[in-house]
């Protein structure tokens, strides 16, 4: 049942499903092999239906298609000359990956080569922000040391404020 969650989960939100199921896979709720299929597989299900979004509505001649043309025709070139570095860009960059792959459909640029492109990418953003996950899992138990050592700073801390501020009042009163 994880798993389903897993996938459905990085077509609606990849990022923070990436990093949580990384995050949980060294914490040991998740097998990775598992995860990792589940998310790639998940991740290139959801570019696809973004792409095959742009493929359906690329050629209607509604308000929205003829604004939309003018707007992202500026970017047109980046997108048709070099597809995997404009995807890369885009994966790295939250909120554009979507759009970058619906105006690749609306194009009707090849789906090999956007889906060539989009798996090489999908695999280093799945190692870069994977990795980030699964990195930050194997601190915790460092900074669970840490958390009551930063705990009791802000109680010497917060004491020491009171006192300090009890001495000047105290002071200022005697001067008044």
């Amino acid at each position: 049942m994880s798993y389903i969650l897993v996938f459905f989960g990085v077509i609606m939100e990849g990022e923070v499903t990436l990093f949580t199921s990384a995050f949980l896979t060294r914490q040991g709720f998740l097998n990775i092999g598992y995860a990792s299929i589940t998310l790639l597989l998940g991740a290139l299900a959801g570019d696809l239906m973004w792409y095959a979004l742009g493929t359906r509505f690329g050629s209607s001649t509604s308000f929205i298609m003829r604004w939309l043309n003018r707007v992202a025709g500026r970017f047109d070139n980046h997108i048709t000359k070099s597809p995997i570095r404009t995807i890369f860009i885009s994966k790295f960059t939250y909120g554009f990956h979507r759009a970058v792959l619906v105006r690749a459909g609306i194009l009707g640029l090849p789906i090999k080569r956007i889906f060539r492109a989009d798996f090489l990418v999908t695999v280093v953003w799945m190692i870069v922000v994977g990795g980030l996950g699964y990195a930050l899992s194997a601190s915790i138990p460092l900074v669970r040391k840490s958390v009551h050592l930063v705990e009791s700073m802000f109680l010497i801390f917060f004491i020491g404020f009171i006192i300090l501020e009890f001495i000047i009042t105290k002071i200022s009163e005697k001067k008044l």
